[in-house]
């Protein structure tokens, strides 16, 4: 009887304990729910489940789109950027009441099957027309790209072939579709695939080799100061607009019409030209160095020169009689594709080097250039007084002789020579050694 009565108060203390735990946990249950969304609640694919009020809040305050572009890149933009202004209140409200309708006890099998199941509270917003269409804009920006021809490269006395790349066009109007689309969608991610349209490059691989230009049939190399900032963009400017340009059998090259008028509005800088019998700032200044290695792969290539222009100085970064002076009042450089095949001209910078290169159908010929030096003339030397010295203090800029050279060209078939041809005969003014002093005050 005893033992029946010990049992009985210990199935009374265990259920009494079990009701007790039960009533405590819905209590902190309904405490820690009290101001919260309930577990397997989302906004799209964004949980809100367990979020408090302000922190679900927070969280629809700074929604964002992710867009999957070409090859796969992805952006992602802030809504209200995209003209998306989520309703925070409304959407935190109908979170937070999800799971809550019926009554006790049966919440709990609701909030059970939304936690399986999942749920998902519609997203609601303003939208600014205006903005849209301006974020539209600025993605597209990010994501359109050019195509890219394919081309040759020089390195280390061979031609490389980079292959094309096809550039993409976003559909502006099919995007904006698209992602108002799946606003309104309750279970999608924040997540749109960018419509866009491939666009194909001028020149191809295949183009170019049923075209016979598949060989580097020339190149020529000219260094340059790299301290000199402005002459250095200017090569660089120039170099890209002549890269890649397609000569074709018959066609005559003229750098002048193909650059045309050189000013600051096309992005060229003053940098230090030959004016007047003297080194100056000018618009363009560096240029020549461009023209005279493009002359230089020209002669190399066998190619015929229809015009050619010497500077009054020697140029330092060219032998004697291998220069190419051009200018917008009328100096230029011409030559003509003699050949069966198109030539295409690589041109860059590479380090402080400007490269060019002639790619073209394999020469049977080789060329070779022979520079003579018929007289020179020494050069004299001068003083100058200037203010950016101190006083006593001498700077010395060293002059450079002149001379007569005569410039020829032979053309080899095996050892048969098949071509000597006289290019050139250029004059080259000294230009005089400057010792410049220090002005003292007295003087």
């Amino acid at each position: 009887m005893v033992i029946r009565v010990i049992n009985l108060r210990r199935k009374n203390i265990l259920l009494g304990t079990a009701v007790l735990m039960f009533i405590l946990g819905i209590v902190l249950d309904f405490a820690y729910y009290h101001n919260r969304v309930y577990p397997g609640i989302y906004l799209k694919n964004v949980p809100l489940g367990r979020k408090s009020l302000a922190e679900a809040g927070e969280i629809i305050g700074s929604l964002e789109m992710s867009f999957s572009g070409p090859e796969g890149r992805i952006v992602s933009f802030p809504l209200a950027r995209m003209g998306v202004t989520p309703s925070v209140d409304q959407i935190v409200d109908s979170s937070y009441h999800l799971g809550r309708q019926g009554r006790w006890p049966f919440t709990y099998y609701i909030r059970w099957k939304i936690r399986k199941e999942k749920e998902f509270t519609p997203l609601r917003f303003r939208l600014d027309r205006s903005r849209l269409q301006k974020g539209v804009r600025t993605l597209a920006a990010a994501f359109d790209t050019g195509p890219t021809d394919a081309q040759f490269q020089v390195s280390d006395g061979k031609g490389i072939l980079i292959p094309e790349k096809n550039g993409c066009r976003i559909d502006q109007e099919k995007l904006t579709q698209k992602l108002l689309q799946n606003l309104n969608q309750l279970d999608s991610p924040f997540f749109v695939e960018v419509p866009y349209e491939e666009i194909s490059p001028k020149i191809t691989v295949s183009g170019l080799k049923q075209k016979g230009v598949a060989t580097l049939i020339s190149s020529f190399s000219a260094a340059f100061d790299p301290g000199l900032t402005s002459r250095v963009h200017n090569i660089k400017l120039a170099a890209s607009i002549i890269n890649n340009q397609l000569v074709g059998p018959g066609e005559t090259f003229s750098l002048n019409d193909l650059l045309g008028e050189i000013t600051e509005a096309k992005g060229y800088q003053k940098g230090l030209a030959i004016i007047d019998g003297d080194y100056r700032p000018a618009v363009g200044g560096g240029l020549c160095q461009v023209s005279s290695a493009l002359y230089n792969a020209a002669l190399l290539a066998n190619l015929d020169i229809i015009e050619r222009h010497s500077h009054q100085f020697t140029a330092p970064y060219v032998p004697a009689g291998r220069d190419a002076a051009m200018t917008n009042i009328g100096l230029d450089l011409k030559f003509r594709n003699t050949g069966d095949y198109p030539i295409l001209i690589a041109a860059e910078v590479i380090s402080n080097r400007v490269v060019i290169g002639f790619f073209s159908a394999p020469m049977t010929e080789r060329v070779e250039i022979i520079t003579r030096t018929l007289a020179v003339f020494p050069h004299s030397q001068r003083e100058e007084w200037v203010t950016d010295l101190a006083p006593g203090k001498e700077k010395i800029i060293k002059g450079k002789p002149g001379c007569v050279v005569e410039v020829w060209r032979v053309v080899y078939r095996g050892k048969t020579v098949v071509v000597k041809q006289k290019m050139s005969v250029d004059t080259y003014q000294p230009y005089p050694t400057l010792v410049l002093r220090g002005l003292s005050k007295e003087q």
